[in-house]
This record gives structure tokens, sequence and C-alpha cells, in this order.
């Protein structure tokens, strides 16, 4: 049987937003594998440039999206409306 597939604002929940807060440092690892250089780790181990706070306090035309598989968390979009800022 195929799962449940829920989408919604993350915005809308502390805890969807801390969720994506929290795999956020993994999509920036495998995304640094396509993006020539553009994230890196600082010398204190973190991911730079960090748009999270961007994605998650923009107004109406963007979107920061949490995806559920059988109400479980399983992943997020960002979504920006043309012309985008981020």
């Amino acid at each position: 049987m195929a799962p449940t597939i829920e989408i919604s604002d993350a915005r809308r929940s502390a805890a969807d937003r801390e969720w994506i807060r929290n795999v956020y440092p993994f999509y920036l690892h495998d995304l640094s594998e396509f993006d020539d250089g553009y994230y890196r780790l600082s010398e204190r181990g973190l991911w730079e440039p960090d748009h999270l706070d961007d994605w998650l306090d923009l107004g109406p035309d963007q979107h920061a999206l949490l995806i559920r598989a059988d109400s479980a968390p399983a992943g997020f979009a960002f979504v920006g409306e043309a012309p985008s800022s981020t």
C-alpha cells in the first residue's frame, strides 16, 4: 500500500520548523556535491552560507514546505515564486 503523502506550510508549526532545522545540514552536505563550491564548511564546522532563516521568515512569495509520509516527516521543499529573492 502506498503511503499517504501530506504537504504543509512548515512556518505554521514550531515542530515542523525544528525538524527542518535539524535535517537542513544534511541537505547542504548533499547539495554541496553539485554546487561548484558555493556551500562549504566553515572553520567552526557549520555549512555556509546558511539561507534557512531566509526561507523560514520570508513573505508570501516564498514557501517552506514539510512533506509527511504516513504522518511522519519525510522531507521538505523550498519553493520561491518568480522573481525570487533567495
